[in-house]
């Protein structure tokens, strides 16, 4: 038995030091920030004007070169000529509709606003073309040039989220937008932002440290697939570079989707090198994604947006320093994507689950074929035996399901927010055991000279008989196997860190 212990212990700490090595770089550090961020004054007073009317509502189509999109003008009920803004779709909304608080707010506050419906063609979960959706805002913004109500000459982006990557485009695109609002704007690439966000969730619901640095292996083997997720390498830095329109920047302190600091600063040093200095951000404390505090807007948000609007659009300015509001807090650098190594890579992985699948399935299809030539005649597993191997493959398929049902366990509380360290820790250990006995099944078989002689050299004396050929193929296949799975686990966590 000590035997045994010592080649499992054995076995544990050489797949560890191979998970070490193959651990990912890719890890979120520290992050320090700038003295314009490390202390952050108050929010200053908004003065807020409203129209005297109500305001009107104006069903239109939006042409793309995409399609043709249903939409929404909203406006001062009063005569006049306005600025005016079109909203551009984050990832949470698809329908005009999504925006219809804010463009209520907006007009009553003396601005024209735009809101359609976001493309379908050519975006979906696999692929999005953000260069593409910026043409489809621009076509928004030459349909408000046309209308009697709207100065043309103060007609910007208002963006959420996944929009505020197709604003800047559309902005550098046509330097006649006057304006771009930006909210929860992550400024680094979706890959990035992904990882960043993903990190702080484990880190919110306390997830072990093996499965946090798993995080960049799973978007590197994501980014692997051709064609798919192309567009989490897109950079808005560089589009963003180009702007001389002015940019209002707004965050929620409670937000972590979005690195708060690191984002609003990037953009503020690439809009100083072009020599754009007409950057405003504001932080709205306990403010979440969105800018919703309980599932309603923060207070005193959307009329910082309008008023800073209406200033652009005049010889005022927002009130108050370039940065203000609530104190934001980021731990964690947002961290640039790495170059994907081979064994990163999903075709990889499909790889060595098949040739795991093709060791365990070698002995089952040995003995269907030996049925077949032979008959009642064939040579078969002694029972012994086929109960070693059959422990063998179930422990290894039970390491990696439950290794998946792990992961997919810290998906369900790190998406719904909540913290349960005994289920967490607790399925983690029962995932190791599981691994660490699959190793010393495999190690058992090697060290009593049982089934896995036959990997060593030519057929032997086992159980006082000599090894037949179904019993060759269907040891040799189901070591094989297994080990492809421990490698596959390994990589995923199982291990590392011992």
């Amino acid at each position: 038995m000590w035997r045994l212990t010592s080649v499992t212990v054995v076995a544990c700490l050489s797949l560890g030091t191979f998970g070490n090595a193959l651990d990912s770089h890719w890890q979120s550090g520290g992050y320090t920030a700038s003295d314009d961020f490390a202390s952050v004054a108050a929010s200053p007073a908004i003065p807020v004007s409203t129209t005297e009317g109500g305001i009107r509502r104006e069903a239109v189509q939006v042409r793309t070169q995409a399609q043709d999109l249903d939409g929404m003008v909203l406006s001062p009920a009063e005569a006049g000529r306005y600025p005016a803004v079109v909203f551009v779709h984050g990832a949470g909304t698809s329908t005009w509709e999504g925006f219809e608080r804010q463009a209520e707010h907006f007009a009553r506050s003396g601005i024209v606003v735009l809101a359609f419906d976001k493309r379908s063609a050519d975006y979906s979960t696999w692929h999005r073309d953000y260069v593409g959706m910026a043409d489809d805002a621009l076509a928004g913004v030459r349909l408000l040039r046309t209308r009697a109500d709207v100065d043309p000459d103060s007609i910007g982006l208002f963006a959420e989220s996944e929009g505020t990557w197709i604003a800047p485009v559309a902005a550098a695109k046509d330097p006649r937008t006057s304006f771009v609002v930006l909210i929860s704007a992550p400024v680094v690439s979706p890959a990035q932002q992904a990882a960043y966000a993903t990190r702080m969730a484990l880190d919110g619901i306390e997830a072990p440290e093996p499965a946090r640095r798993a995080v960049p292996k799973g978007i590197s083997m994501a980014m692997s697939v051709p064609s798919l997720l192309d567009y989490a390498e897109f950079e808005v830095l560089p589009w963003l570079g180009r702007l001389d329109q002015p940019m209002l920047f707004v965050y929620g302190t409670a937000d972590t989707a979005v690195p708060l600091i690191q984002a609003p600063q990037l953009a503020i040093d690439s809009a100083a090198a072009r020599g754009n200095t007409d950057v405003v951000v504001r932080y709205f404390d306990e403010a979440q994604h969105g800018i919703k505090i309980d599932g309603d807007f923060a207070p005193g948000y959307l009329d910082t947006v309008a008023s800073w609007i209406s200033a652009t659009a005049g010889p005022q300015s927002l009130p108050g320093p370039r940065v203000a509001g609530g104190q934001p807090v980021q731990t964690l650098s947002a961290a640039e994507v790495q170059p994907t190594r081979w064994f990163d890579t999903a075709p990889v992985h499909a790889a060595v689950l098949c040739l795991a699948v093709a060791g365990y399935l070698a002995g089952p299809a040995a003995s269907g074929v030996g049925r077949l030539r032979w008959g009642s005649q064939a040579p078969r597993l002694s029972p012994a035996r086929r109960r070693r191997l059959r422990w063998l493959r179930t422990l290894g398929v039970a390491s990696l399901l439950s290794l998946v049902a792990f992961f997919v366990g810290l998906s369900h509380l790190a998406l719904n927010g909540q913290t349960n360290p005994v289920l967490t820790y607790g399925a983690w250990a029962a995932v190791w055991v599981t691994a660490a006995g699959t190793l010393m099944v495999l190690a058992s078989v090697r060290v009593d000279g049982g089934a896995a002689v036959a990997v060593l050299g030519p057929a032997d004396q086992v159980e006082g008989a000599r090894m037949n050929g179904v019993e060759v193929i269907a040891s040799v296949g189901a070591v094989m196997g297994t080990i492809m799975l421990m490698f596959v686990v390994t990589y995923w966590g199982v291990f590392i860190g011992i």
